[in-house]
Parts: C-alpha cells; sequence; structure tokens
C-alpha cells in the first residue's frame, strides 16, 4: 500500500489543476474565425481568463482547506494557533479566513453583476 504524505497529495492535486487549465486554455473558444492581431488578442484573453479561474481555484480550495484545518484545532479545544506564547486567538483566524473567501466570491461575482446592470440601463 502506497501512502502519500500531505506535501505529495498537494503536489498532485496542483498538478492536475495546471494540467486541466492548460488543456482547457488550448482549446478554441470563439477565436477560430479571426485572423492576424484579433486572433492573438483572443487568445490572450481565453488564456488570461483562464489563468484568473485557476487561481480562484486555489484560492477557494485552499480556504476550505484551513477552515477545516482550524474548525477542527477549535473542536479540540486549543483556543490559539503557535502555542502559548501567541495570542492570536483561533476565532479571529476563522473571521478572517471567511472574510478572505467572501472577498474573492466577490471578486467573481461583482463585476458581472455591474456589468450587467451597465448594459440593462443603457438598452
Amino acid at each position: 500500500m502506497i501512502l502519500l504524505t500531505p506535501k505529495q497529495i498537494f503536489s498532485l492535486v496542483v498538478g492536475f489543476i495546471f494540467l486541466i487549465n492548460f488543456v482547457l486554455a488550448t482549446s478554441h473558444d470563439g477565436c477560430a474565425g479571426l485572423n492576424g492581431f484579433d486572433f492573438l488578442q483572443c487568445r490572450i484573453s481565453v488564456i488570461l481568463g483562464r489563468i484568473i479561474q485557476f487561481l480562484f481555484i486555489i484560492s477557494l480550495v485552499l480556504a476550505s482547506v484551513f477552515l477545516i484545518y482550524l474548525g477542527l484545532k477549535y473542536i479540540l479545544g486549543q483556543a490559539s494557533l503557535g502555542g502559548k506564547s501567541s495570542d492570536v486567538s483561533l476565532s479571529k483566524v476563522i473571521f478572517y479566513v471567511i472574510l478572505g473567501v467572501a472577498v474573492v466570491l466577490m471578486s467573481i461575482f461583482l463585476p458581472v453583476i455591474i456589468k450587467n446592470f451597465i448594459e440593462s440601463i443603457t438598452s
């Protein structure tokens, strides 16, 4: 039976997500009929969109793993991080992780909502 360390599992997951991201980035997303600079501009915007999407996925996965870890520490009764010398309470760290997830989610949906609102006003 092969046992993987958490570092190896994390490396495999990140590598798999990178592989999927680059496979999807090489597919043609509406750039087929364009030529020259327009094709290049379309491909660059598609690749940048995929990279941003990848970063969002990684940040949400890391936040989920961190929340699970902090939740377990909270349930087990360890009130602070870093031992006796640390005065950073677990509830503050959990609050900031949830706040970070909220900011990431708002950065995904808020531009779309604003764009749709402006388009509905102008048409």
